[in-house]
């Protein structure tokens, strides 16, 4: 497994260096922290989420001072806004996306300079609210770097590629991007 391919998948990772360091098998752990060997195994093989209290259980087991805990909050998208969590979870599992686009780039193509334009105009939004959105926005494109990428489909209106946000450079950057990816994910 790549721990590097989502946070989801460096949480397995880490929870199955940490168990065999613990020289637990996985009935072993699961016995301990009251849930299944085939749980334990599912978190570990990536193909099922951890919860908090999964993640809080292992650090106690495995006397881990909160790695998985922390660990577990970079699985969440707990930085996301409410409505947008439950897509992150779905698209961090998709073997295929589709997406069509009328107003601005999709979220998950958008280059740093063009998202920070984009989500700055959210009404109220703080710095801190917009660099935290901003960080979140970015490590989406993780999937896109994965040995098996997602399949993706998107349509994108001709007047999201023709009106100019913040300036001609982000556009150009902007552009350019959309035909690194496409041609990424040929």
């Amino acid at each position: 497994m790549d721990p590097y391919e989502s946070p989801r998948a460096l949480f397995a990772f880490e929870l199955h260096r940490h168990r065999r360091a613990a020289q637990l098998t996985q009935r072993e752990l699961g016995d301990r922290i009251g849930y299944s060997d085939s749980m334990v195994n599912m978190v570990e093989m990536n193909r099922r989420p951890p919860s908090k209290q999964f993640a809080e259980l292992c650090d106690r087991a495995l006397g881990l001072e909160g790695a998985m805990i922390r660990l577990y909050s970079a699985t969440t998208w707990n930085k996301a806004p409410e409505y947008l969590r439950p897509w992150l979870e779905e698209e961090d599992d998709a073997a295929s996306l589709r997406t069509w686009q009328p107003v601005v780039v999709p979220g998950l193509l958008q280059t740093p300079a063009y998202a920070q334009k984009v989500l700055a105009t959210w009404p109220g939004i703080t710095a801190e609210e917009l660099e935290e959105r901003l960080t979140n926005r970015m490590q989406r494109q993780a999937l896109l770097h994965r040995e098996k990428p997602p399949t993706l489909n998107v349509i994108i209106d001709e007047d999201v590629i023709r009106h100019v946000i913040g300036s001609m450079q982000i556009m150009r950057e902007q552009l350019i991007f959309l035909l690194e990816v496409a041609e990424h994910l040929r």
